[in-house]
């Protein structure tokens, strides 16, 4: 759960920093928490409901063996990924801006001149 919130949190960054004025999702938090406490559901019912077994052990209370790899690793390395790529598109689009801006102030200030 705390995976897909981390992601949704990506996501709302993205929407808040970078597509300021442009769409807005109505109810993006309500539908962001369902579908990160929804999808988790999938998961554990993907990679324990063909063998329970593959849950328990003597020692550890954890996922062993191929479900774990499908519930936990697998769904951590996409959202890391996922988050990943966001932050460089958010950087990427901000340094841009400021980029754009400066280039439009150099361009601004020698046009200025050429008219005095």
């Amino acid at each position: 759960v705390s995976f897909m919130i981390m992601a949704s949190e990506a996501i709302s960054l993205y929407m808040k920093l970078v597509v300021v004025l442009g769409r807005n999702i109505p109810h993006f938090v309500m539908k962001a928490t369902l579908i990160s406490w929804v999808t988790p559901i999938f998961i554990v019912l993907f990679c324990f409901a063909p063998n329970y077994e593959n849950y328990v052990s003597d020692h550890f209370c954890r996922a062993f063996n191929i479900p774990y790899y499908i519930g936990m690793v697998v769904p951590f390395l996409i959202i890391y990924i996922f988050n990943w790529i966001i932050f460089f598109i958010i950087i990427f689009s901000l340094l841009h801006k400021t980029w754009t801006s400066k280039n439009f102030k150099k361009h601004e200030n020698i046009s200025f001149v050429r008219q005095q």
